[in-house]
C-alpha cells in the first residue's frame, strides 16, 4: 500500500502540469520497458485492438512511418504525452503533397510541418473553413482540399493523444469505453483518488505514475508503474465483462511484429530471381529450387491472411489493402496450378514478379493502401453474398494479372526474338488459358454481385460505375477471346489485347473509386 500511494503522489505531482514541457527534439529514453504495454486493449476505430497495433496505426496516420525518429511507437505516444510543447514545435506531421504547402504557405521539413506552425497558419485555417463548408454540403472535394482535409485530421488527432482523449483504454459495463482524460478530470490529484478508492482510482494512479515515470527517464519505476496499469486495466475489463481475449490480442501483436506480409513478398522476390536464372541453366535443380521459394512464400501468404481473418472475423477482402494481397495471393494460386499441370515455368516467373509488385506496393503506401483493420458498416456484415462476390470477382482480377504478365513476356519474344515461333505458340496457350479462367470468374463475380445487390438494397442491377466498369471489363475480354476463337485475332494480337485489356480491370478495381 506504501509503495501504491508513493506512485500516487508522483503521478499527482507530474500529472498534466509537468507533462507540457516544451525543448529541443526529445530522444528516446534508454530502458523503458514499452512492451509491457503493448498487450493492453483499447477501444478505437469501431473495434478492440491492441495498444500495439493503436500505436503504429497512429504514428503512421501522424508521420507517415510506423517507427519515427528511432522510436517505439508506444514509447512515441507517452513522448507525445510528456512532452507535448517540444513535440508541438517539431516537423511531425505528414504534409508531403507540395500542391498544398505552395497553396498556403506551409514551410516543410522533410515533407513535414510542426503542429504549432500548422495551428498559426492563418492561410491554412482560411482554406479549411472552404474545405468544411463542402464537407457539410455534401459536395466532392478536389484532391488539394483531400489533402488539406487529411492533413487537418493528422493534427487533431496529434492533439487528442497529448490530451489523452484519443485514448480510450478504461472498460465501462455496456461497452463504450472511458478516455484517460475522463479519468484525470475525474481524479485530478491525490485527494480525489483517496477520497474514492476504487479500482478506477487506482487506474489513474497507475496512468499517472507511468506518465510521471516515463517524463523522469526511470526505467525501473517505468515498469513497475506499466506492468500495474496493464493488470488493472485487465481486470477492469473481466469486471465489466468487456475485454478481449489474451489469444486475440497476442495474435494480433504477432501479426505486427512477424509482418508475414512483408516476408511473403520477400520470399516471392527471391524466387523470382531464382526461377528467372532456371530459364537460362540446364537441369531442373534451380527450377525447383525457385518452386519451393514460391511455394514457401505463398504458405507465408497463407499465414498472413488467415492472421487477419481471425481477427477481423471476416475474410479479408474488403478494402483497398486487403483486395491487392488477395491479387496477389490468387496469381500465385493460379500460377501453381497451371505449373502443376503444363510444367511451363513462365506462369512461374509472371507470378513471382506480379506478387512482389502487388506486395510491395500494399507494403509501402500506407496512405493510399490502409492496412489497418477496420469494422465494416452494417450493409457488409453477415453477407453470404458479399464475401463470394468479393473472393470471386478479385480472383479473376488475378487471373488477369497473370495474363498480364505471361502477356509482356509473349510480346518480349515477338519484338526481341520473333524467330522463337514455337516458344511465342506455347505462350500464347498458357495466355489464353489465363484469361478464360479470368472471364468465367469475372462473369461468375458480376453476377454474384448483382444476387448481393438484390439481398442489400433490392435491386439487382442499379448502373452504379462499379457495376457498369464491372460489365465494361467483361465484355472487353470477352471480345479478345472471340476475336481470337473467330480468327481475327492472332498471336500478337492476343498478347497486346492481354496487356490494353488489363486497364479495364483497373479502372474497374481501383479507378471507379474516384467517379
Amino acid at each position: 500500500m506504501k509503495r501504491l500511494m508513493t506512485f500516487l503522489i508522483l503521478g499527482t505531482l507530474f500529472f498534466p502540469a509537468a507533462l507540457r514541457a516544451a525543448g529541443e527534439m526529445p530522444a528516446p529514453k534508454p530502458g523503458m520497458q514499452v512492451e509491457i504495454l503493448r498487450e493492453v486493449a483499447i477501444q478505437e476505430g469501431g473495434r478492440k485492438k491492441p495498444f500495439d497495433t493503436f500505436a503504429r496505426e497512429t504514428v503512421r496516420t501522424i508521420t507517415g512511418r510506423e517507427k519515427f525518429r528511432g522510436f517505439d511507437p508506444i514509447e512515441l505516444i507517452y513522448s507525445w504525452l510528456t512532452q507535448t510543447k517540444a513535440w508541438e514545435q517539431q516537423p511531425i506531421l505528414d504534409a508531403g503533397f507540395k500542391p498544398l504547402q505552395a497553396q498556403v504557405g506551409l514551410k516543410a521539413t522533410d515533407g513535414r510541418v510542426a503542429p504549432a506552425d500548422l495551428a498559426a497558419n492563418q492561410e491554412f485555417q482560411l482554406f479549411m473553413q472552404t474545405v468544411a463548408a463542402k464537407q457539410q454540403e455534401g459536395a466532392s472535394l478536389s484532391e488539394i482540399e483531400r489533402h488539406a482535409a487529411s492533413l487537418m485530421q493528422r493534427l487533431n488527432l496529434f492533439y487528442t493523444i497529448a490530451s489523452g482523449a484519443a485514448l480510450t483504454v478504461i472498460p465501462q459495463p455496456g461497452g463504450h469505453w472511458e478516455s484517460l482524460e475522463k479519468l484525470a478530470e475525474r481524479y485530478p490529484n491525490l485527494s480525489a483518488m483517496q477520497a474514492a478508492p476504487t479500482a478506477e482510482a487506482k487506474i489513474a494512479g497507475a496512468v499517472q505514475g507511468s506518465l510521471a515515470a516515463y517524463f523522469q527517464g526511470d526505467a525501473a519505476l517505468f515498469g513497475q508503474m506499466a506492468l500495474m496499469m496493464r493488470d488493472l486495466l485487465k481486470e477492469q475489463g473481466q469486471i465489466a465483462k468487456d475485454y478481449p481475449s489474451a489469444q486475440d490480442l497476442h495474435r494480433e501483436i504477432r501479426l505486427n511484429t512477424v509482418k508475414p506480409l512483408r516476408l511473403a513478398w520477400l520470399g516471392y522476390a527471391l524466387a523470382f530471381f531464382v526461377l528467372i536464372s532456371s530459364l537460362w541453366m540446364k537441369g531442373k535443380g534451380l527450377y525447383w529450387a525457385g518452386m519451393g521459394l514460391l511455394a514457401a512464400a505463398f504458405g507465408i501468404h497463407i499465414y498472413g491472411f488467415v492472421l487477419r481473418s481471425l481477427i477481423s472475423g471476416r475474410p479479408p477482402v474488403t478494402n483497398m489493402y486487403e483486395s491487392v494481397i488477395w491479387v496477389a495471393f490468387g496469381v500465385v494460386l493460379f500460377a501453381l496450378i497451371f505449373e502443376a499441370v503444363y510444367r511451363a515455368k513462365i506462369y512461374a516467373v509472371a507470378a513471382a514478379a506480379l506478387a512482389t509488385l502487388l506486395m510491395v506496393v500494399a507494403d509501402s503506401v500506407p496512405s493510399i493502401l490502409d492496412p489497418a483493420i477496420d469494422p465494416l458498416v452494417p450493409v457488409l456484415r453477415s453477407n453470404y453474398w458479399l464475401t463470394i462476390h468479393v473472393l470471386t470477382i478479385t480472383l479473376s482480377y488475378a487471373a488477369f494479372a497473370l495474363a498480364l504478365g505471361v502477356g509482356n513476356v509473349s510480346l518480349g519474344y515477338y519484338i526481341f526474338k520473333p524467330q522463337a515461333k514455337e516458344r511465342i505458340d506455347r505462350l500464347n496457350y498458357f495466355l489464353y488459358r489465363s484469361m478464360q479462367v479470368g472471364v468465367v470468374l469475372l462473369a461468375a463475380g458480376t453476377i454474384l454481385g448483382g444476387v448481393w445487390a438484390n439481398a442489400s438494397w433490392g435491386r439487382f442491377w442499379g448502373w452504379d460505375p462499379k457495376e457498369v466498369w464491372a460489365l465494361i471489363a467483361l465484355l472487353g475480354y470477352l471480345a479478345i477471346l472471340h476475336g481470337r476463337y473467330a480468327g481475327w485475332l492472332r498471336g500478337f494480337g492476343l498478347a497486346l489485347g492481354s496487356v490494353v485489356a488489363f486497364l479495364l480491370v483497373l479502372m474497374a478495381w481501383y479507378g471507379v473509386n474516384f467517379i
